[in-house]
């Protein structure tokens, strides 16, 4: 019944598959699903599977690892016919990075060549300290003499003398053809043809082997100088050519390089036809046996102690030369920051510009202007810069605008007379005091002809020869002089009498001097004549200035405008009536332009 149910299930999956074609489909197919079945569908699932891309590539990927350890177990086709895609492909990537595989090869690069740098000069430490060894030494001078006896170079001779042994050629021959597969020479030696080298050992074994027995082979030959160790495997035989006593050591070298070119090389030895290409990949293995050793005085080996030395005092000197070197210029450039300093503080001062400056044989030459109302700058100079640079000036006179040399220069172009003084504001040349009308009249007429200044104030100066409202009134209260009696601080009947008149032209006095922008200020002087006591003295002059100015203050006269002073003690003797006074004092200011808005 199962039978029967799966039959069932089996023919209507095919009748489905047929009623499911096309309509237009050929009726050759219908027959071809109706008598195959499900033999049939299975082919076409095979030939949709061949005919996708995705499908047939992704089945392939399935098993591609598989199929190459597979055929390279069996041969060298994989590898043989890969390599020239690889070549190209590492080529192309190379080309396309160049950087990229410089950082990979880098880890394994860099301590090759330190090594090969160190090995390198190690050798020619050691060559060199035996030649020097050798060339200061009676053997050496045997050895040149046996040179020249046998007509050989003394390199040669030496070589011969200090050689224990050396690997000069080493062969590696196919036995059962007896075909040189592989031959190596040291770079000392002079090598022969190898392939005919290789020949004749393998008929002098056969020789051997056919005249005197089967069961042994040859192993070692001596020619004059020359040894050839010979040892065999199954299919190949290495033949060292050793000149000198050759050591136990490189039997069992030869031994282990036969057993590892027949652990590596099974196949292809077995297989062998003649073609000895495949076997170049066995030079570094026969590289190794290319040894030698030379004689020491020594058990360990000798290090080379005069080279060392020698190349010692070299680096000394070359460090020394070095080190004075830097230290010059070190001693130059402070030298030349300080000549660079002093240059730029020369060309800081006002009235001197330097132009050029430039070092000669005997010192420095400096090129520049200078003011001449500015000393001499070679003066100013100081031991130091003196004695270290020696300069030379050359001066070229100009005239300079900075305010310290203007002011200068308008004091010797005006020549002020006693009693005015002469300041310079930003660029404006301010005059004070009292001069003449003359002298006034000069100054009006010259001071722009000093460099440098762009204007003229002359709001305090005073003429002296004209009369003025304010001069006269200034004139008129300096020449008031209020007396008293001796001890007293009370004004006289005259002195009463003056006060109205003064407290008058101090307030004409503060009016005149509004007008013409000045701040005025009148100081009230208490005089003694000293007979007394310098307290008491002190306190009567107080006492007869306040007493004044308490009275001014009641004829209006402002506070602002006085000032109390005592005036300096007068020797004891001096009994003056002049003495026992008040005198007053007049100062006039511009104002402040500030101050007066």
């Amino acid at each position: 019944m199962v039978m029967k149910s799966a039959e069932r299930t089996k023919a209507s999956s095919i009748l489905n598959a047929a009623a499911t074609m096309s309509t237009d489909s050929d009726d050759l197919e219908r027959l071809r699903l109706l008598l195959l079945g499900s033999d049939y569908i299975g082919l076409l699932a095979l030939k949709n599977q061949l005919q996708d891309v995705n499908l047939y590539t992704a089945r392939v990927a399935s098993v591609l690892a598989e199929a190459i350890q597979m055929r390279s177990h069996s041969d060298n086709a994989i590898t043989q016919a890969l390599a020239p895609n690889m070549d190209k492909a590492v080529e192309h990537f190379i080309n396309r990075d160049p950087q990229l595989v410089a950082n990979a090869l880098y880890p394994v690069m860099g301590p090759a060549i330190r090594k090969s740098i160190h090995e390198t000069l190690t050798q020619t430490l050691e060559t060199f300290n035996q030649l020097l060894e050798q060339s200061l030494s009676p053997r050496s001078i045997r050895w040149r003499f046996d040179a020249w006896r046998t007509g050989r170079k003394y390199s040669e001779v030496v070589l011969m003398k200090t050689l224990v042994y050396q690997v000069e050629q080493v062969f590696l021959i196919h036995r059962k053809t007896s075909l040189l597969l592989q031959h190596v020479v040291s770079e000392q030696a002079i090598a022969k043809d190898p392939d005919m080298v290789s020949s004749m050992l393998s008929a002098i074994q056969d020789f051997m082997a056919d005249s005197f027995t089967n069961e042994s082979s040859l192993n070692a030959l001596r020619l004059g100088d020359l040894s050839v160790l010979i040892e065999q495997g199954p299919y190949v035989a290495i033949a060292a050519v050793v000149r000198g006593a050759p050591p136990a050591e490189l039997r069992s070298l030869l031994i282990q390089t036969v057993e590892t070119i027949h652990q590596r090389y099974d196949g292809l030895l077995k297989n062998y036809s003649g073609d000895s290409q495949p076997f170049s990949t066995t030079q570094p293995l026969l590289n190794q046996c290319l040894q030698a050793q030379r004689q020491t005085s020594q058990t360990q080996r000798k290090k080379p102690w005069l080279a060392y030395g020698l190349l010692g005092l070299l680096l000394a000197g070359l460090g020394y030369w070095a080190y004075s070197n830097y230290a010059e210029q070190q001693r130059l450039l402070a030298k030349q920051r300080l000549w660079e300093q002093t240059v730029a503080q020369w060309d800081a001062q006002p009235g001197v510009v330097i132009l050029d400056s430039q070092p000669t044989e005997q010192g420095y030459q400096v090129k520049g202007l200078r003011d001449p109302l500015v000393a001499d700058t070679a003066i100013t100079l100081d031991d130091q810069v003196r004695t270290t640079f020696n300069p030379v000036f050359e001066w070229q006179p100009y005239v300079s605008a900075e305010p310290s040399l203007a002011l200068q220069r308008a004091q010797q172009l005006l020549q002020p007379p006693a009693g005015v003084e002469l300041n310079l504001e930003g660029s404006t040349l301010k005059v004070s005091g009292s001069a003449d009308s003359a002298w006034i009249t000069r100054l009006e007429q010259g001071w722009h002809y000093s460099l440098g200044l762009e204007g003229l104030d002359t709001s305090q100066l005073i003429r002296q020869d004209i009369e003025t409202p304010l001069t006269q009134t200034i004139n008129t209260i300096k020449n008031t002089v209020f007396l008293f009696e001796r001890g007293k601080s009370e004004l006289s009947e005259l002195g009463s009498i003056q006060v109205p008149v003064l407290a008058e032209n101090l307030k004409r006095l503060e009016q005149l001097a509004a007008e013409q922008q000045l701040s005025v200020q009148v100081t009230l002087m208490g005089n003694t004549d000293g007979s007394g006591a310098e307290d008491f003295n002190r306190q009567l002059g107080l006492a007869r200035a306040q007493g004044l100015v308490d009275q001014l203050l009641n004829f209006g006269v402002s506070k602002a405008l006085l000032v109390i002073a005592i005036a300096a003690n007068t020797s004891p003797i001096a009994t003056s009536e002049g003495q026992r006074s008040v005198t007053l004092k007049v100062d006039l200011q511009a104002l402040d332009p500030q101050t007066s808005s």
